[in-house]
């Protein structure tokens, strides 16, 4: 026998809070921006050049501190991070 419940159940598929990261990294440019979690709306967007002849490691860095730079414009904190 199974029970139900009256409580209904959240569509984990439309997030009530938070926000995500967004990312985009090409050839010429990297992108980042922060995305609300409630709508879909965009908080904040930064794009840097990729400069890949610096190397890897370097992008890496860079890529940091764009993320870094986005939470920071849009007045986010990780606690609230769904993910990137």
């Amino acid at each position: 026998m199974t029970s139900q419940s009256n409580t209904p159940q959240r569509d984990a598929t439309k997030p009530t809070s938070g926000y995500a990261i967004g990312v985009d990294i090409g050839g010429t440019s990297m992108v980042a921006a922060v995305v609300s979690g409630i709508d879909g709306q965009i908080l904040a967007r930064h794009s840097i050049p990729t400069d890949a002849a610096r190397g890897p490691e370097d992008g890496l860095r860079r890529l940091n501190a764009l993320i870094e730079r986005v939470i920071a414009d849009a007045n986010s904190d990780r606690a609230h991070l769904a993910g990137i």
